[in-house]
């Protein structure tokens, strides 16, 4: 007799979902031929068989999450008995007994409970089979322990989102995985799938929006591509341009020296946005921006940007981070926009293509300047030149269009006076 087990597919996996058989118990399997498929957090795949004969038993139902090297079924000949085991299947996690413990107040908000204290970490279903541990497990009700996981003891830590989701879904933080080795538990972490949240990343679809039909109420990568085909995400295309910034760098330089409030990069760059977008006659009510902290990301909203102030750009730009950085910001200021900037500068970044949210139309992207040789009045000199890229929904903009907007943009960045005026 053979046993099936989850195989480990690479040297962090911990645990992997059976997706669906790819063969009926009593059916002729072939060693080496796909019996079944599986999810781990980087890709779906197909597992072959270990060896030749019947398919004896499942011991473990689609849909489901189990640890990596556990039995899940049985290959052998006709009329061979089998381990008596339990089927695993998939179920809603037990509700904690364990009190959470209290935790600073958000600026804002009512303090809430941040960290639970986590028991050991607990495979989502029960697995059995022929070793002592796994017999244990089925003593114990299929639950078994990852030695990997905190103590008892051990606070969780989790983002103000994190813990915010999780209770919007009824979810325990004691029974969501962290997706980065830094063990803090993010929002992501509660809405999707390792797998799910790759995909969603790639395709622009915003999780936040995606109704999750996985276990416990998780976005699976068939909710995301869902997503991305009906919100247009899975329609993003990309231009790019690359912009010389210098006039704009010396600008701000020079009309800060002489300013109490500094004028912010990140305000000529949604008022320039605003202008383009003016310039092509398409609408927008708002312009948002990104706001990275806590490795969170939000995207507050400025109203009528195209006829503000760079003054008072700046100022929202800085009210609304304060808020986002706090978890503060209301439902009227986090409305999608059409259009959106995204200036990932101060990072280091030198390309990159910025997320498309459900529900708009493009947004615009902002990489790191960086030296570039021109030759000016027959002297080589030094200038900031940085790339500029537009996502935008292809269904709602045209090539042409977004070329247009590109344009209209990089003419603004290359001379910032008409930003001004």
């Amino acid at each position: 007799m053979t046993e099936i087990f989850m195989p480990k597919a690479g040297m962090d996996m911990k645990e992997g979902r059976l997706i669906r058989w790819l063969k009926e118990v009593g059916d002729p399997v072939e060693k080496d031929e796909p019996v079944m498929e599986i999810e781990t957090d980087k890709i779906t795949m197909e597992a072959e068989a270990p060896g030749s004969g019947i398919l004896l038993a499942k011991t473990v139902e689609e849909d489901t999450w189990v640890p990596v090297l556990s039995v899940i079924g049985y290959i052998g000949e006709p009329g061979e008995k089998i381990p008596e085991a339990p089927v695993a299947s998939p179920k809603a996690p037990e509700p904690s007994q364990r009190e959470e413990a209290p935790l600073p107040s958000v600026p804002g908000g009512s303090a809430e409970p941040a960290a639970l204290a986590p028991p050991e970490k607990k495979s989502r279903e029960a697995q059995t089979g022929p070793s002592a541990e796994r017999e244990a497990a089925a003593v114990s009700g299929g639950q078994k322990q990852n030695p990997s996981a905190p103590s008892a003891d051990s606070p969780i830590l989790a983002t103000p989102c994190a813990k915010k989701a999780a209770r919007e879904r009824g979810l325990d933080l004691k029974d969501i995985v962290p997706g980065r080795s830094d063990g803090v538990i993010r929002a992501a972490d509660v809405l999707a799938t390792p797998l799910a949240r790759r995909i969603a990343q790639d395709q622009g679809v915003d999780l936040s929006a995606v109704a999750g039909t996985g276990c416990h109420g998780k976005v699976t990568k068939g909710d995301v591509l869902a997503a991305a085909q009906s919100s247009g995400a899975g329609f993003a295309a990309v231009q790019a341009v690359k912009a010389d910034i210098t006039c704009l760098l010396d600008l701000i330089s020079q009309l800060n020296g002489s300013r109490e409030k500094a004028l912010s990069l990140d305000a000529f760059f949604l008022k320039a946005a605003a202008l383009a977008v003016q310039k092509l006659s398409l609408s927008s009510a708002g312009f948002s921006f990104a706001v990275f902290g806590g490795g969170e990301k939000e995207q507050p909203v400025v109203a009528g940007a195209e006829s503000l102030s760079l003054s008072r750009i700046s100022a929202q730009i800085g009210e609304l981070t304060e808020k986002a950085l706090s978890h503060t910001l209301s439902s009227k200021e986090t409305v999608p926009a059409a259009f959106g900037v995204c200036d990932m500068s101060s990072f280091g970044v030198y390309a990159f293509t910025p997320v498309l949210r459900s529900g708009e139309a493009g947004i615009f992207g902002l990489a790191a300047p960086e030296d570039a040789l021109v030759l000016e009045d027959g002297q080589v000199t030094v200038h900031k030149t940085a790339v500029v890229c537009l996502r935008y929904d292809a269904r709602v903009l045209s090539e042409a269009q977004a070329a247009q907007l590109l344009s209209a943009m990089k003419s603004l960045l290359q001379t910032p006076m008409e930003i001004l005026l």
